[in-house]
This record gives structure tokens, sequence and C-alpha cells, in this order.
């Protein structure tokens, strides 16, 4: 169908351009470790610091690293998965109502919001939608009214039903939060196979859990394939006065937020979005109304929004902060209510054909934003730095984007062919996040090294819309960036110390010192039209900084983004200026100070 292909092939294209976060970073380095076949871990991505969760994610990525061996294949084809929510909703739909009603609910699904979130990267807790639909498929087919199934095809689709839910608690442990429905399904497969299914289910789920099981009795079966996790930072434990904030960024904060960071631009365009958003909403709560009366949407719609409300006051309760995937669990009850109450439009005349087109329209252009904003590199964004979903507020700032095509272009157009050790300055915590996956991927059995930081063959990079504000072409034009030489370096003078993926976060001990820190200065003399980049080398710190001054007169930051920031000489005389830079909540050892002369030459891109 039309309809699933362009929700999953836009899906696949946004996620294939997402970033890579230290979640991401950590997931990369066992699906590699797994894929060259130097571990095989039973132990997966930890649940704050604790370990709750098989490898199953670790051993899907690594079979994305084979088949495609590199950053964005992983990214797209781990997408594609997750995207097959979008099968599995139209299916599900079908069961509930019409292949109307199935079109709305996978509109519904694609609504923008938190689940615009998932097209930003790729990690385990998008799979939980993909899980929890298919257990709701799995449940409809049990429990279907009329039918006569055999006993084989009970214990096939219970034991596939509690795979899946153990999948879904893989993808995010909140997904318990729907196990009553998985309860109440069992419960409503007919008499005779009643215990049956519910053996099986549980036989299906305990089969995906064995491997954290053997973890835990036999700690010495996977030998040193194991993680260093750093305690968690946020607590359990939250009251029910987040529940107003979390459905208000649930329904309107989010979506806003989301669809101002993708379009990246004031305007008719972005007022247009938030219109078509608002009569959405508007729809559905009218199509709501007209449901209650309606006997053949009515149950469905109380279910539905019951569970949402339900979801969303656990959730509230769960922790004093709330990132926004633990959000995702509410998504399938939402995409619910939302489709009910447009599909209840019916009565009016409201051809459901334009509200799908709506909802896929704001989708597409979500998807396209993301895309274009991959390529220049820079992005304006509305998202919450806090992440709380517990607080509706949020300021806009600009933050810097290093897609995973770029990291791979990066790679394999300039850093493998670089002769010798090569130090990176400039907005690189993205690439120190990264510890070198794309070097493991593309130059393999490359003997020199790029260090983050550091006074060996120094380069400094910028996303592109950097250099084009800067008004500078860098010697290197790559995708997102371009690189070109320092002509000074301050610090760091050694480079940043390696570390691996085990350990998680990575460098957390310079994170906390960093936040620590005094401020410090130092200074440097550079020719007068050079341009002075000031950038913090570790991808976590709020504290972070920066005053810079020329003989004592604080000078304005030519560019600023993120932890970076650019500084002219603008009053300069020809000849030398003299600067000072003053830093707090960073370590020199962090802190990435260098000089560049404005080069001229480029590369064909």
């Amino acid at each position: 169908m039309l309809l699933l292909l362009v929700l999953t092939a836009a899906y696949v294209l946004a996620v294939a351009n997402g970033i890579v976060t230290i979640d991401v970073a950590r997931d990369l380095f066992w699906a590699i470790e797994i894929a060259d076949g130097r571990a095989l871990p039973l132990l997966g991505p930890p649940v704050g610091s604790v370990e709750l969760l098989a490898a199953w994610w670790y051993y899907l990525g690594a079979l994305a690293i084979w088949l495609g061996g590199s950053v964005t294949a992983y990214f797209a084809l781990l997408g594609l998965l997750a995207a097959s929510k979008y099968l599995l909703i139209y299916l599900t739909g079908l069961r509930i109502g019409d292949a109307r009603f199935a079109a709305l609910l996978s509109a519904a699904a694609a609504a923008p919001g938190i689940a615009g979130y998932q097209l930003f990267g790729v990690g385990h807790t998008q799979l939980l939608e993909a899980a929890v639909w298919g257990c709701a498929l799995l449940s409809l087919r049990l429990c279907q009214p009329g039918a006569r199934p055999s006993q084989r095809a009970v214990i096939a689709n219970a034991a596939l039903l509690g795979a899946c839910a153990a999948l879904a608690l893989h993808a995010h442990p909140t997904a318990v939060l729907l196990s009553p429905w998985l309860m109440a399904a069992l419960v409503a497969v007919p008499r005779p196979h009643r215990l049956t299914a519910a053996v099986a289910a549980m036989i299906g789920g305990g089969l995906i859990f064995l491997p954290l099981i053997l973890a835990h009795w036999m700690p010495g079966l996977a030998g040193d394939s194991a993680a260093i996790n750093a305690p968690g930072v946020s607590g359990l434990g939250g009251t029910l006065s987040g529940f107003t904030p979390l459905l208000v960024n649930l329904l309107w904060q989010q979506p806003l937020a989301v669809l101002d960071t993708a379009l990246n631009a004031a305007g008719v365009l972005v007022a247009a979005t938030h219109v078509v958003w608002g009569a959405l909403l508007v729809a559905a709560a009218a199509g709501g109304l007209l449901a209650l009366n309606d006997i053949r949407w009515r149950k469905q719609l109380v279910a539905a929004a019951a569970t949402l409300i339900a979801v969303l006051a656990a959730t509230a309760l769960l922790r004093d902060h709330t990132p926004f995937y633990m959000l995702y669990v509410a998504l399938p009850p939402y995409a619910l209510v939302l489709a009910i109450g447009w599909r209840a439009l019916e009565r009016v005349r409201v051809l459901p054909t334009a509200i799908v087109l709506a909802a896929v329209v704001l989708h597409v252009l979500v998807v396209v934003g993301l895309v274009n904003t991959a390529q220049r590199g820079l992005v304006h964004s509305h998202l919450p730095l806090h992440s709380n979903m517990r607080d509706t507020s949020t300021t806009a700032h600009d933050e810097s984007v290093l897609s995973a095509p770029a990291r791979d272009e990066v790679a394999a157009r300039f850093l493998c062919r670089h002769e010798g050790d090569a130090s990176l300055h400039g907005d690189v915590a993205s690439f120190a996040m990264g510890l070198g996956h794309e070097m493991r991927l593309h130059c393999a059995g490359r003997k020199s090294q790029v260090h983050i930081g550091g006074l060996t063959s120094p380069w400094i990079w910028l996303p592109a819309d950097a250099w084009t504000i800067l008004n500078v072409k860098p010697t290197v034009n790559l995708r997102g960036g371009g690189l070109a030489p320092a002509s000074a370096v301050v610090a760091p003078a050694s480079p940043l110390p390696a570390v691996s993926g085990r350990n998680y976060p990575p460098r957390m001990d310079l994170m906390l010192a960093a936040a620590r820190a005094k401020t410090w200065s130092t200074s440097l003399t550079t020719t007068a039209d050079s341009i002075l980049v000031v950038s913090n080398l570790l991808p976590t710190s709020p504290a972070f900084a920066v005053r810079v001054l020329r003989n004592d007169v604080v000078q304005p930051a030519a560019l600023r983004f993120a932890n970076t920031s650019a500084y002219r000489c603008t009053a300069c005389a020809d000849g030398a200026a003299h600067w000072t830079v003053e830093v707090l909540g960073g370590l020199p050892e962090t802190t990435s100070i260098a000089a560049l002369s404005p080069p001229t030459a480029t590369l064909p891109r």
C-alpha cells in the first residue's frame, strides 16, 4: 500500500541521516565487536546503571554492520526494523476496524511530537512500538470471536506473543505498563486453550530473557564481554503533578518543537504546520465526542483513553525526570485515541483521506527538514535541552548536527587518506563521542592515528553553515561540514585519552572534573585576519562558558553554537592580534583553542 511505503521510506530516510549519541556510540561499539568476532555479550544496554536486558539489540546491530559495513547502513537497517511498526499497525487496524481505520491509525502513529524524536537517530527504545503492536496483532488473532483455532495455532501465536512482550520490555522496561492488556488477552483465549496459551507465552518470553538469566547465574559464560556502567543520575520516584506536563508535551508542546526544529526556519510554512496540527487535534477531540455516542467505537475509545491516562499517570510516578523515550509506551494508546476520533468524523462527512493526507504531509515535512539539516550541519533547535517531559519549557538554541552519512564521508574521504597521524579541533565533540567507530569500519588496518585534540597535524572541523556564516571556504569540503588546517593550537597539547565502548558513558571522569573546574585562562597571538575557534571536546558540559578578550576588551563571538564559539578581530590593524581566552566549566585538556588563517582552496564534493 502506498501509505505504508511512504511512511516507512520517510522514517528510514530520516533515521539514516540521524546522529550518534552516547547511547548509540555504545551500541555501535558492541555491534562492531560482535561482527568482528571479538565479543559475545549476554547483557544488553543498561537501564540507568542496572543490567535488566539481554544483548539482542547488540546482535541486531552486529547483523546490520555485517550487512552494511557503515554507520549509515547501521542506522538505515535498524531504522527499517523499527519502521516495521507501520505494517503491524495497519494489520492491527484492519482487525479492529476496516481499511480506512487502518490508514488513520498508521497516520496517527506518524504524527509529529514524541514519535518524531525517533527520526533523529536509532536506538533500542525505538523497537518498543513495533513490539507492542506485534503483541496487539497476535492478541487479536488469539482472541478472535467465534474462531476455533487448532492447538498448534494457539501455541504458535501465544509463544510469539510472549516473545513480542519480552522484546517490548527489552526495548524499554516501561512496556510493562501495558502488561494488563497482555493478561487480558490470555484470559480471553477460549477456555480449552487458555492454559496452553499461558504456558506457551511464558516459554516464548522466557527464551528472550534466557541470555540475561545465564549472565547472572553464570557470569563467566561470556568471558570478558562485559560493560562498565556508571551509576544512574536520575532516581526513581515522581509525583502525579507530572501528569499534566506529560500530557501537554504529548499533545502540543513537543509536536510544535519537532516541527520548528525540523523545518528550521520561521515563516508561513512553520505557522501553517502549527495550524494543521491544531486542526487535527480539534478534529480528534470532536470525533471523540461523536465516538462516545457510536456503539461501534465507544468501547474502543474508552479503553484506549483509559489506557493512555493510566500510562501517563504511572510514568509520572516512575521518575522525577522523564526523558522523551519513556513516553514511547504511551504512543500506541495515543494513536488509537486519535484514529478513533478521526474515524468517527465520517458521520459528519469528514473524509478520512483528508486527515490521513494532512498527517502524512506533516511527517514528510519533518523528514525533509531533518535531511536538509544533516546537509547544513547546524540547526536552530527548539527541543528542550533538559529532555525532561515533566517540564513544558524550552529555549531555542543553536546545535551542530553530525549525521551518520557525514561521519562515513569524513572517514572515507579524509581521515583514512590522511598521511600520518592527525589531530581534530573545533566542533569535534560528536567525533569524540563516536569513539572512532567510523575509522574501524572504513580504515581497517590503518596504523596512523586520528586524535581528538593535540598538536600533530591539527585540523579544524566546522559545520557547513558555520563556514558559510564565517564566509570562509574550508580546505576540505565534505557532507555536512568541512576541514581546514589550524595555524595555531593552544589547547589541548595532548589528545583526549582513548576510551573503550565498554565504559558507559565514556570519559565520565573528565565530564565530572570539567563541571567542577575553576576559571582558567590562556593567551595567544595570531595574524589579524585569523579566526579563533574555542570548543568543548566533551559531549556534555552544561557549565561550559567562554570569554575572549583582545587587549583586555571583551570580544563578541562572530558565531556561537552548542559549545563552540568563533571569534574574529574586527578592529585589528594589519599585523598581529593578541588574544586572552577565559574558560569556565572546562579543563585545559578538554578544551580546544585553535586558530585558522582563512584558506581559499576547496576540494570537489
